[in-house]
């Protein structure tokens, strides 16, 4: 009993510890770290950011009145740019001011004499007639624009963004001033992610310790279930922090896959030592259901840890941090379930646990109703299994930005109103390379840039003359070497059929039409991000299929059988299948989320059978192969259904997060996990029917826990 103790306090402080270490936990919302950076479209992105500024690090407003043109809201416009402008941290800003006049390029528009002694309903009206840009900055009812705030580099970010803030906080109250930029998106995904680990890491714990109650209808059941994982996630986390390594949109799903999997394998732990002790005492109950169920617990771990790691073969930054972050968690889970269950079991329970029993009986009664079949499930299996891999050939990679916006932030309400208003929140940049290379706007270039002008806004663009050092602003058009020139076009965010790509996708089938294809370039964020992540899912696919040869040749290991290798991989294969079925069925694209999720959930989804076989293989020490399948089912079922019920509520509190790519990657598991439990009970007994026949020799196994 003393020793007990002693372990669980010295567990205790360990804990505390790496909970103190958790503390420092950074978010990061930086999306662009998950690409990996060799596409054409990245290459072309960072060349354009190279020559004329990090559009990322700009702050974007969306400036709302009922009419702009009315006397106070203009007068209170102009206020709060002049206070931008003197703003500290602020280089230089892009705003409706700041478009220069088409009779004189080296003047603003606003400023030319006879604009600036009209009205200023009159003004803006003019602006949005005779300026071509104006239409992407200027809502044509005047109620709403946008105003760029460029930052100087030399300031802290952090530093930059209150002081924005105190700038902004003097708006006048007839105006609405909110963040719609890139660098807001980053802020708000941050802050998103910071809410869902303080409300859902608590739901999900609280969750999945009531379903081990109603499991083993014991409070000590469930708190000896409930504190093996809670344990791993803390030290996971304190590992995470001491190595530096941030929660982004991606890391950020790993610890409810820690909880609901170190759940599964205690409530799987609990199970066996109740089953062991219907004729042992407590301790001899726990040693025996040790010995029997380490092996399943080591490979049940080795085969999500061998999904997890084959992320890295994309080559992704974020994606080696997911896959770090989930294998190191994983081998925390097995270390926490092994050290934390017996002492705790010892101390709290003074009998072995009764066994989990299952809910529903009726899966029980239709499970061996089908083995009984083994031919006809067999068959429609493998019929099931081939329409399914065609159907999945259709599976269109994709990226949707809007999967990254919080949902119902101020941000996310803000934006829906620019891009009603406006032809987009979202820009693309035209790069048109100099016809003479001298620096500076040269009279061949001039002649080069008016063309392009009219394909894109219909009239020659007014650009500066030369960079000027003076303002920051020039830098953005024209490049200082004189190499290439930038014209920005407004898209709007969305990355569908609508959205950016199209957008992006016309403007060089215009330029092309127009003899210009060669000679210029479309670049942008979201056209960067939409081609470069539709890479990184096709690699991902690649690291997939990567995950599945690895198990398959474990499981052939193991077994020691071919045939018992192909009939654990197909009900595996089929949920992961069936999901991306459905996607091809309903039109909807795989994301980088989507098929991070896909590879996890199969290497969730072995699981079960290995439990199904580590079972078999205690069976048939003392039963043929058909009875010793028949009585693995019969033990195994329960905590099978009961723990798939606890990993899809588990992942099904994810999809109350803010993020709607954690809410996609938490609807994708959770629905491969429930078809993985189906096709474990109901086919893969008949499949070890149709394998062991052909065995010749015993299962090889690891060797048991000393």
């Amino acid at each position: 009993m003393s020793r007990d103790i002693l372990q669980l306090l010295a567990l205790l402080a360990l804990t505390a510890l790496a909970a103190w270490s958790a503390l420092g936990l950074r978010m990061q919302g930086d999306l662009s770290r998950a690409l990996q950076g060799t596409s054409e479209a990245y290459t072309t992105f960072e060349a354009f950011q190279a020559t004329f500024g990090h559009i990322g690090s700009d702050a974007i407003l969306s400036v709302e009145a009922a009419d702009l043109g009315q006397a106070e809201s203009f007068a209170a416009f102009e206020d709060l740019l002049i206070e931008l402008q003197l703003t500290p941290g602020v280089a230089g800003l892009v705003s409706v001011w700041s478009l220069p006049d088409p009779e004189d390029p080296d003047r603003p528009f606003l400023r030319r004499d006879d604009i600036a002694a009209l009205p200023p309903a009159s003004q803006l009206d003019a602006l949005l007639a005779e300026v071509p840009l104006a239409a992407d900055m200027l809502a044509g009812d005047r109620s709403l624009t946008l105003v760029t705030v460029i930052g100087d580099p030399a300031t802290e970010a952090d530093d930059r963004a209150e002081a924005l803030a105190e700038a902004l906080a003097t708006a006048a109250p007839d105006l609405r001033v909110d963040r719609v930029g890139l660098s807001q998106l980053q802020l708000g995904v941050q802050e998103a992610l910071r809410q869902d680990q303080m409300r859902l890491t608590p739901l999900s714990m609280a969750l999945c310790a009531a379903l081990a109650l109603l499991l083993f209808r014991s409070g000590r059941s469930a708190l000896i279930c409930a504190a093996p994982p809670v344990v791993a996630l803390i030290w996971t986390l304190g590992l995470q922090a001491a190595a530096g390594i941030e929660v982004d949109p991606l890391v950020a799903t790993v610890p409810t896959l820690i909880l609901v999997l170190g759940f599964a394998d205690a409530v799987h732990l609990h199970h066996a030592v109740g089953t062991a002790g219907r004729d042992r005492p407590l301790p001899e109950a726990i040693a025996h259901a040790l010995k029997e169920i380490w092996p399943a617990l080591v490979l049940t771990s080795s085969t999500t840890a061998l999904a997890f790691l084959s992320l890295l073969f994309v080559g992704s930054p974020t994606l080696a941090n997911v896959a770090l972050v989930g294998t190191v968690g994983l081998a925390l889970v097995l270390v926490a379930v092994v050290t934390v269950m017996p002492p705790l079991s010892r101390l709290l329970m003074r009998a072995p646990p009764s066994p989990a029993r299952l809910a529903l009986p009726g899966i029980g009664r239709a499970a061996r109703w089908l083995l009984a079949r083994p031919g006809p499930v067999t068959i429609a299996g493998l019929a099931l299994f081939a329409g399914l891999v065609a159907l999945s050939t259709q599976t269109r990679p994709g990226y949707d930005m809007s999967h990254h916006i919080p949902r119902g932030s101020d941000f996310a309400q803000a934006l829906e109103r620019v891009e009603a208003r406006l032809p987009g929140s979202d820009r693309l940049h035209v790069v048109v390379t100099a016809a003479d290379p001298a620096p500076g706007l040269q009279p061949a270039d001039r002649e080069r840039l008016d063309a392009v002008g009219r394909v894109l806004y219909g009239a020659p663009p007014q650009i500066p003359e030369r960079v000027d050092p003076e303002n920051p602003l020039t830098s953005r058009f024209i490049a200082a070497d004189g190499s290439a020139f930038a014209l920005p076009v407004a898209a709007p965010l969305d990355t569908g059929g609508n959205g950016t790509e199209a957008a992006a996708r016309a403007l060089v089938q215009r330029l092309d039409a127009a003899g210009l294809g060669g000679v210029t370039q479309v670049t942008g964020y979201s056209l960067m991000s939409f081609a470069e992540i539709r890479h990184l899912v096709i690699d991902l696919r690649f690291a997939f299929y990567i995950a599945v040869g690895i198990v398959a040749l474990l499981a052939a290991v193991l077994t020691g059988s071919v045939r018992l290798a192909l009939a654990s991989l197909l009900p595996n294969l089929i949920p992961i299948l069936g999901v991306e079925g459905w996607l091809v069925v309903t039109g909807t694209s795989l994301t980088m989320t989507g098929a991070i999720a896909l590879t996890v959930a199969f290497g969730i989804a072995v699981d079960d059978t290995i439990h199904m076989l580590n079972r078999l293989r205690v069976e048939r020490r003392t039963r043929p192969p058909r009875e010793a399948i028949s009585a693995a089912l019969t033990v195994v079922a329960p905590p099978v259904v009961m723990t798939s019920l606890i990993l899809v509520l588990g992942f099904s509190v994810s999809a109350l997060s803010l993020l709607p790519s954690i809410v996609i990657f938490a609807k994708l598991t959770a629905s491969a996990v429930a078809l993985a439990c189906l096709a474990n009970l109901f086919l893969f007994p008949a499949l070890l029917v149709w394998a062991s026949p052909k065995e010749t020799r015993p299962w090889s196994a690891p060797s048991p826990l000393p």
